[in-house]
C-alpha cells in the first residue's frame, strides 16, 4: 500500500473517514479520480483496508503523514475530521506543505468558515447551509434541481458539467467563443467561463474571447468531455484544425 500511495499524481487527499468523507470517496469513485484516505481510527481503516482503499491511520495535521500520502503532488485535500478545531489545523498545515493545493475544508459554524479561510482554505463548506439551501431549492425549484442531480451524479446519463483550464499553449486561447464553435464542431456546450481575473461570464456570447487562465464550465456526453481531463485538451486540436 505504501508503494502505491507513493505512487499516486494529482490525486486528492481525504481527511476523515466519516460520513462525509464516506461519501466524497464515493463521488471521487463514481469520477474515477485517485484518492487516498487519512484518519486516526483503528474502526475505519479496519473498513476501508476491508474496502481495499488506500489509506493512512495517523493524524491527518501532521506532516509527515500528509507527505506520506503525497500532499506535494496531489491535486487537492478535503479536509472533515472531527471537529472545526482540527479543519482548522489540518488545512494550516496542508496549506503550509503545499501553497498551490485546492483546499476544500467542512466547517459546522460560520466563525469556523472565517478561521478556515484564514488558515488557507481554498473553499469552506456548511453541510447545515448546503442542506437548507438544497431543501428550499427542492420545494421551490423541483424540476432544476432533478435536472442538475443529473448531470452532476448520475453515472447512467450520458450528460455531464465539467471544467477545463485553459492553458498558455491551447488553441483555444485568444479564440473567441463564436469562432470556437465548440457545439458544432464537438456537441459541447459552454455553460459559463471563470476567467483569470475571478469574473464570471454565464452564457457567454459568441463575442466573447477565451483567454489562457480562463476556466471554461461545459455540459456535454462523457466520451467528448474525457478529452477535457487531459493536460492539452483534444478539442483544442479540433479547433486548430478546422482554422487550418
Amino acid at each position: 500500500m505504501e508503494n502505491r500511495i507513493a505512487a499516486l499524481q494529482n490525486h486528492y487527499i481525504i481527511c476523515g473517514y466519516g460520513r462525509v468523507g464516506q461519501q466524497m470517496c464515493l463521488e471521487l469513485m463514481q469520477e474515477n479520480r485517485p484518492f487516498v484516505v487519512i484518519d486516526n481510527d483503528p474502526e475505519r481503516t479496519e473498513a476501508l483496508r476491508n474496502a481495499g482503499r488506500l489509506f493512512i491511520q495517523g493524524d491527518a495535521s501532521n506532516d509527515a503523514i500528509l507527505r506520506q500520502a503525497g500532499i506535494m503532488h496531489a491535486q487537492g485535500l478535503l479536509t472533515a475530521v472531527a471537529s472545526d478545531a482540527a479543519n482548522v489545523y489540518v488545512t494550516l498545515s496542508a496549506r503550509a506543505l503545499n501553497p498551490d493545493l485546492f483546499i476544500v475544508a467542512r466547517a459546522t459554524t460560520v466563525e469556523a468558515g472565517h478561521k478556515l479561510t484564514m488558515a488557507g482554505a481554498s473553499r469552506v463548506v456548511s453541510p447545515y447551509i448546503l442542506g437548507g439551501r438544497r431543501m428550499i431549492s427542492l420545494a421551490l425549484r423541483p424540476a432544476v434541481m432533478d435536472f442538475l442531480d443529473v448531470v452532476m451524479h448520475s453515472a447512467d446519463v450520458e450528460l455531464w458539467i465539467e471544467e477545463v483550464k485553459i492553458s498558455e499553449t491551447s488553441s483555444l486561447a485568444g479564440v473567441s467563443v463564436g469562432e470556437a464553435d465548440l457545439r458544432a464542431r464537438t456537441g459541447i456546450n459552454i455553460l459559463a467561463i471563470r476567467h483569470a481575473d475571478g469574473k464570471l461570464t454565464v452564457n457567454p456570447h459568441t463575442e466573447t474571447v477565451m483567454q489562457a487562465g480562463d476556466t471554461l464550465i461545459v455540459l456535454g456526453v462523457q466520451e467528448e468531455l474525457r478529452y477535457l481531463r487531459q493536460p492539452q485538451s483534444a478539442i483544442a486540436d479540433v479547433v486548430e484544425q478546422s482554422q487550418d
